[in-house]
C-alpha cells in the first residue's frame, strides 16, 4: 500500500450451490470477506490473513468455490475532486489449511 487514505480492498468468493461446475449468477452464491483492511495504515508490504470460517462459507461449500474475486480500489466516494492516486499491489495469493501461513 502507498498508506493514502483512500484504498480499499474487496475479496469475493463464489460458490456453486446447484453443483453445475459453474458460477451462474442468478442461482450460485457469492461471499463477500469484509474489506476492512485498513490500507492507509501502513506503507510497503503486509501479510493479511483472514479465516475462511468468518466469511459465511460452510465447510461443504468450500469445496465447491469456483472463483475468487480480488478487487484494490480506489474508495471514489471519499476521493477529493480531483481524486488522488491510489497505489498497492498483491504478490503471493496462498491459501492455506487448518491454521494462518507461517513465514
Amino acid at each position: 500500500s502507498d498508506a493514502g487514505p483512500h484504498g480499499l480492498a474487496i475479496i469475493d468468493f463464489f460458490v456453486d450451490t446447484n453443483d453445475s461446475g459453474a458460477f451462474e449468477d442468478t442461482q450460485d452464491t457469492g461471499f463477500r470477506v469484509a474489506s476492512d483492511y485498513n490500507l492507509a495504515t501502513w506503507e510497503g508490504w503486509r501479510q493479511i490473513s483472514h479465516p475462511m470460517s468468518e466469511t459465511g462459507i460452510s465447510e461443504a461449500d468450500l469445496g465447491k468455490i469456483v472463483a475468487i474475486r480480488l478487487l484494490l480500489i480506489s474508495d471514489k466516494n471519499a476521493q477529493p475532486d480531483p481524486p488522488l492516486q491510489v497505489d498497492f499491489g498483491i504478490d503471493y495469493l496462498i491459501f492455506t489449511e487448518g491454521a494462518a501461513l507461517e513465514l
